[in-house]
């Protein structure tokens, strides 16, 4: 039942559904092997993402959800991944399990980018705009990178993370239009 009705409360909300997908596949995924996360979360979230967005590639709708139930295993409160590398590292496991979460969501921005430009999967594209669209993706999960950590070569003011986290969001979304504004945001931090 908790597919249909999450669904049903997405209909009613203006919130995008991938970020609602995003929700449910962390959720999903945790505490199960990688094998077992794919085939649960593939199984009751891909057809709601197809059924979104019809222009998605089915792989890339595939990736997006895996990503997210895969991020689960260092997610907390279970963090399955963080408790081995704890064993291993010889740390506190919750401490791990937070920090692991903290560098996993640097590139949290990374499956979104396989929705909105399939073009980095080889599908229907020529290698300028690969290669174009790989540049722009890059500096904007380097920008996001920044915005997060509030520093690039020196302490950041409070403007640089806001300036970065625009460049961010504007970056991974392909076009001219918004390559232009996130390149502008980028520049704004250099000045």
């Amino acid at each position: 039942m908790l597919p249909t009705s999450f669904w049903m409360w997405q209909e009613t909300t203006s919130i995008s559904p991938y970020s609602h997908t995003m929700v449910a596949a962390l959720i999903l995924g945790m505490g199960l092997p990688t094998t077992a996360t794919y085939i649960i979360v593939v199984v009751l979230l891909a057809p709601a993402i197809v059924t979104a967005g019809p222009s998605i590639p089915l792989i890339a709708a595939h990736l997006f959800i895996f990503y997210f139930g895969i991020v689960a295993d260092d997610t907390p409160p279970v963090g399955v991944a963080a408790y081995a590398a704890a064993g291993v590292a010889n740390s506190d496991p919750f401490k791990t399990c937070i920090e692991g979460f903290k560098l996993d969501f640097r590139i949290i921005i990374l499956p979104f980018i396989y929705v909105f430009s399939s073009q980095l999967l080889l599908i229907n594209t020529t290698v300028w705009e690969v290669l174009l669209i790989s540049g722009m993706d890059i500096l904007g999960m380097f920008a996001l990178s920044v915005a997060q950590a509030g520093y690039f070569l020196v302490k950041a003011n409070v403007i640089d993370p806001l300036a970065m986290l625009a460049a961010a969001i504007f970056l991974i979304r392909p076009g001219l239009y918004t390559d232009l504004i996130g390149l502008s945001a980028f520049g704004l931090v250099f000045l």
